[in-house]
């Protein structure tokens, strides 16, 4: 639900900026948190470009609680840094709690290996509209349970789920409720 299409222009720190305000916006994110300022300096002292148009910056909290993301699409690109030879047109924009850390290294490393094992997911750079953003990344993210592994099958967003009929329980003194 948080894929948005990014203003005109080529602006990094602008387009950056947006998504992490819409981040901020969520309401179980503590009130003053400064993800546009902790996302700024972390892309200061290391850049976030996965190469292919792609781009992850993100922003470690103190605090416990989800790892969310939002993602932004730009219909032009933007030159995310001199090392980048295709223009950034996704830009995932991770929140990253204490409790999440490793999670979120694992998604990355992840997605990284999707992005690089398969030509495809660099296809998604000449979509036409954020309806077209949407149906690629879907597809890309089923077919990427297949190109990075079983490891990652748990991880990837599902399309579909599997029907698991439930056994019946008969001793419910051992039964705990999370």
């Amino acid at each position: 639900g948080r894929l948005i299409e990014l203003p005109e222009g080529d602006d990094k720190e602008e387009a950056l900026r947006i998504l992490a305000r819409i981040l901020e916006a969520i309401p179980s994110i503590p009130a003053g948190l400064d993800i546009e300022g902790l996302v700024l300096e972390r892309e200061r002292a290391a850049l976030t470009s996965l190469g292919h148009g792609w781009a992850c910056p993100h922003a470690r909290v103190p605090f416990e609680g989800d790892l969310l993301c939002v993602v932004g699409w730009s219909p032009r690109g933007i030159k995310y840094s001199t090392e980048d030879t295709v223009p950034v047109s996704i830009i995932i924009m991770h929140m990253v709690p204490e409790n999440q850390r490793n999670q979120y290294l694992r998604e990355i490393s992840l997605l990284a290996k999707a992005i690089l094992g398969d030509p495809k997911w660099g296809e998604i750079t000449t979509a036409r509209d954020l309806t077209e953003v949407r149906d690629r990344l879907l597809d890309l993210i089923s077919s990427a349970k297949d190109v990075v592994g079983p490891d990652s099958r748990a991880r990837m967003i599902r399309l579909q789920r599997p029907k698991i009929e439930p056994a019946p329980i008969t001793d419910l003194s051992n039964l705990v409720i999370e």
